[in-house]
C-alpha cells in the first residue's frame, strides 16, 4: 500500500509520460498505448489513480442526486406544479405566450409611470433654469405626493409622519449641516459625534456589549446587505462556505439581491394561514 503523497506522485509522473504520446482517437488505441508505454508497476499505480477519481467523482454526484431529490420530495405538490410549468415554457408556445405577458406588463407599467411624470426634462437646459421655476417644480410634485400620506392618505413604510413640524425642525438641523462631510472627521467633528451617539444609544438598547461597534446606512436596503455581509464574513471565519438564508416569501427584496450579489443561497418559505411563517 502507498500513502496518499506517493499516490499523487505517481499519477503526476504518468500524467507526464501520457503527454508525451499521441493522442488517441478511442479506447483501443489508448488502451495499447497504456500497456505498450507503461512497465506493470506503472500501470497498477495508473489503475490506482484513475480508480480513485472514478469512485470520487460518482460518489460526488450521487450525494447530488440524493439532496436533490430529498430536497424534491420535501415538497412534492409544488415541486410538481413547477416542473409542469417549466415544461410548458419549454414548449414554443408556453414561451410565446409569456414573452407576451412580460411585454405587455411592461408596457403598463412604462404608460403608468409616464403618465404620472409632468413636464419632462430630457436634455440639459441651454440656459439656466431659474431658482422660481425649479421651486415651482418641486413644490408642484410635493403637493402631488402629500395625498398619498397626508390629508386621509395613508402610506405603509414610506412617511412616518406628517407634522409640518417635525420636517420644519428637521430641514433647520440639515440646513445647519447641509456642507459637512463626515469623511473629514477634524473638520466636522461635530458631525462624526453625532453619528458615534446615535451608534452607541442604538447598542444600549439592544443590550449590546461594550465592544460592539455599529454604522449608520442610508436606509433598509443597505441596512440588509450590510448586515448579510456581516454574517457572511463571520461564516467564513467558522468555516462555512456555502452559506444559506432562511427566509419567508415576504421578506424585504434586498435579501434577494444581497444573495446575489454575495454569492449566498436564499430558501423561501411560505406563511400558514395567520400570515406567519411556517418554521417546521
Amino acid at each position: 500500500m502507498l500513502d496518499l503523497e506517493s499516490t499523487v506522485n505517481y499519477g503526476h509522473s504518468l500524467l507526464i509520460k501520457l503527454q508525451e504520446l499521441k493522442i488517441p482517437q478511442s479506447y483501443q488505441e489508448f488502451d495499447q498505448l497504456v500497456k505498450a508505454n507503461l512497465s506493470e508497476s506503472d500501470l497498477q499505480q495508473f489503475q490506482l489513480v484513475a480508480l480513485t477519481v472514478i469512485l470520487t467523482l460518482t460518489f460526488k454526484k450521487l450525494i447530488s442526486c440524493l439532496k436533490a431529490t430529498v430536497k424534491y420530495l420535501s415538497n412534492p405538490v409544488e415541486n410538481v406544479k413547477l416542473t409542469v410549468f417549466n415544461m410548458i415554457m419549454w414548449l414554443p408556445c408556453g414561451r410565446k405566450y409569456l414573452d407576451k405577458e412580460v411585454k405587455k406588463a411592461r408596457e403598463d407599467f412604462y404608460h403608468r409611470i409616464k403618465n404620472r411624470r409632468k413636464n419632462a426634462v430630457y436634455k440639459l437646459p441651454e440656459k439656466p433654469m431659474c431658482e422660481e421655476t425649479i421651486m415651482q417644480r418641486i413644490k408642484s410634485g410635493s403637493e402631488e405626493a402629500k395625498k398619498y400620506y397626508r390629508d386621509g392618505g395613508k402610506m405603509s413604510g414610506g412617511v412616518y409622519t406628517a407634522k409640518d413640524e417635525h420636517w420644519d425642525f428637521i430641514s433647520d438641523v440639515m440646513r445647519q449641516n447641509i456642507e459637512s462631510n463626515p469623511l473629514h472627521f477634524t473638520e466636522f467633528a461635530n458631525i462624526g459625534q453625532l453619528e458615534s451617539e446615535v451608534i452607541r444609544v442604538t447598542l444600549d438598547l439592544f443590550n449590546a456589549p461594550q465592544d460592539a461597534c455599529g454604522l449608520t446606512t442610508s436606509g433598509g436596503t443597505e441596512s440588509i446587505f450590510i448586515a448579510m455581509l456581516a454574517y457572511r464574513e463571520w461564516g467564513r471565519k467558522k468555516g462555512i462556505t456555502n452559506p444559506n438564508v432562511v427566509a419567508p416569501v415576504t421578506a424585504h427584496a434586498a435579501f434577494d439581491k444581497a444573495c446575489f450579489y454575495l454569492g449566498m443561497e436564499l430558501r423561501k418559505i411560505k406563511l400558514k394561514k395567520d400570515f406567519t411563517v411556517d418554521i417546521h
